[in-house]
């Protein structure tokens, strides 16, 4: 109800997960709110990522608030992340999968890998982007 349009994209991101070196089918092993956190937060980690390092929160409420924004920046940089947080996210995102999962992590793999249909409905793969090396 509250949400904006969102256009069919010929590509589909997707994030694979592998923990101590084995792939983690977090769809099938975390429960619904984990898995939305933790999907939800390495979307927007990479976001930042891909983005000079700008939180999209940022832009968000800047489109949003339009000349009125600069009366609100410093609170919306309070509220926002910068690349100075990126190792702790990574470190959070550790701690978070190994309570979510119950066991030890030594090594965790994120990547972002880049999926289309081809004309005879096979997926492909077209890329596998490396987002997060942790004990590696």
């Amino acid at each position: 109800m509250f949400s904006e349009k969102v256009e069919v994209q010929p590509k589909q991101e997707i994030i694979s997960i592998k923990i101590n070196g084995q792939p983690f089918n977090y769809t099938q092993e975390l429960i619904d709110a984990n898995r939305h956190i933790i999907i939800g937060t390495i979307s927007h980690y990479h976001d930042m990522k891909t983005e000079s390092d700008i939180d999209p929160t940022r832009q968000f409420f800047q489109q949003k608030l339009g000349g009125q924004y600069a009366a609100f920046q410093p609170l919306v940089e309070q509220m926002t992340n910068d690349s100075t947080q990126y190792s702790a996210f990574e470190n959070w995102l550790h701690r978070y999968l190994e309570r979510s999962t119950h066991q030890d992590i030594q090594t965790l793999e994120v990547d972002v890998q880049s999926w289309q249909y081809a004309p005879n409905g096979q997926l492909d793969l077209l890329t596998s982007q490396a987002l997060i090396r942790y004990g590696l």
